[in-house]
């Protein structure tokens, strides 16, 4: 007869390794799914508000419509910082290619498209009625010669 030898021991103590990879892949299971779910509750969140910003920039635009000169003026500077925000946010979410999601990109476009707009508007209202002056002799002189250089340039093709 030949004399048995256990292997039990041996296959515990060698192959403790898999249970602690097993857990392993359990808690990294765990914050990836954790991961996601964050991602996909940003995304949600800032699609949400991006699309309540689109409304209130699009309700405006028919408010301003009887605005007096004064008004305009004074809600112009609003307008003009919420766009540069906006513009700075845009940019920095496209650095992150818009956080990969297609409609995060035409919602932030479409209010900054709409904030220019509202922007025009404004911008109308606050100088409605104002002359034009330029009197700047450089400022001629620059158009001048980029108008000269241009029919130049027509001519000789």
């Amino acid at each position: 007869m030949v004399a048995s030898i256990p292997i039990s021991a041996s296959f515990r103590a060698e192959f403790s390794f898999v249970d602690r990879w097993i857990h392993y892949f359990s808690i990294k299971r765990f914050f990836y799914n954790l991961l996601i779910s964050l991602y996909d509750w940003s995304i949600s969140r800032l699609l949400q508000d991006f699309n309540n910003a689109f409304l209130m920039i699009k309700g405006a635009q028919a408010i301003v419509e009887p605005y007096d000169k004064a008004t305009a003026t004074r809600e112009l500077k609003v307008v003009e910082e919420a766009l540069d925000k906006f513009i700075a946010f845009e940019s920095k979410l496209a650095a992150t290619e818009y956080l990969g999601n297609s409609e995060l990109k035409q919602i932030i476009n479409s209010c900054i498209s709409s904030l220019y707009e509202l922007e025009f508007v404004l911008r109308k209202k606050s100088f409605e009625g104002d002359s034009i002056k330029s009197s700047d002799l450089n400022f001629k002189q620059a158009l001048s010669n980029k108008s000269k250089v241009a029919i130049l340039a027509s001519l000789d093709n």
